[in-house]
């Protein structure tokens, strides 16, 4: 199981590096959130996958959640060196309780098999997904043990586009991109409360970081940092629906993500 686990890492970062890590197209696990970011031990812990596949045309997503307390240090896959990981279930959200004697500061590790347009199985060599042009990868994070003053996840206010505010139903229409190509802004707005101040690190407060991803065009770069980050991006030649999608994270595990659309015509 853990030489199947780790090659589908393996396959995942190469992918990464085919195309820019901005443009989303095939399957994806573009963040796992869990809620809350970090927990003491005993807490529940309720984990959802943010899980894109913009041009599989429908197919079904099957997802299968396992964890282990304190993974090795480089990897929470290693975890199963340890014995079989605990599943937590199937659906799309899931819940799991903090081991009671974790250390404070040490992490649950959490895995997320996907496999689209197929079917999950669960073999000696590790998961499986079977069937007609199905696709199958794995996402892992940790959340960390904190019995005081546990990390909140940031909030994303709002998506602008061209400073006007995309809604959750707007759609709003751009021109496809011809010999005088015009770019278009896209700014986050964060909570005011969305970086928290760090107990005991001498007065830090955590730092921003956001992803910017879409299904065509070019972003002029893929992440932003701070409380309101900006980007340019650059529609396609062609026309179609673009998907677009922020991820924004802090830097002790916690994280959020918005989802909007825009017609290319």
């Amino acid at each position: 199981m853990i030489r199947a686990l780790c090659a589908c890492v393996m396959l995942a970062g190469c992918a990464e590096q085919l195309t820019p890590q901005s443009l989303v197209s095939d399957l994806r696990v573009l963040a796992i959130r869990a809620e809350p970011a970090e927990a003491a031990p005993g807490e529940t812990v309720r984990l959802e996958a943010l899980v894109v596949d913009p041009f599989g045309q429908g197919r079904s997503i099957e997802r299968v959640w396992a964890s282990c307390p304190d993974p090795p240090g480089d990897s929470p896959v290693r975890c199963v060196e340890r014995g079989s990981p605990d599943l937590l279930g199937s659906d799309e959200r899931v819940e799991v309780t903090m081991p009671a004697d974790l250390p404070d500061g040490r992490s649950l590790g959490v895995l997320l098999y996907v496999c689209a347009g197929g079917t999950v199985g669960l073999t000696e060599d590790g998961p499986t997904c079977t069937g007609e042009g199905a696709s199958g990868l794995l996402a892992v994070r940790r959340v960390k043990s904190a019995a005081t003053s546990p990390n909140r996840n940031p909030t994303i206010a709002a998506l602008a586009l061209d400073g006007a505010a995309l809604e959750g139903d707007d759609i709003p229409e751009v021109a496809a991109c011809a010999d005088d190509c015009a770019s278009h802004a896209l700014t986050v707005s964060t909570a005011e409360d969305a970086a928290e101040p760090v107990d005991g690190d001498g007065g830090r407060t955590e730092e921003l970081v956001t992803s910017w991803l879409a299904t065509s065009g070019a972003m002029e770069r893929p992440f932003g940092f701070g409380s309101a980050p900006a980007v340019e991006w650059t529609p396609p030649d062609g026309t179609g629906l673009v998907f677009f999608w922020v991820v924004l994270r802090d830097d002790r595990g916690g994280v959020d993500w918005i989802e909007r659309q825009a017609l290319v015509r």
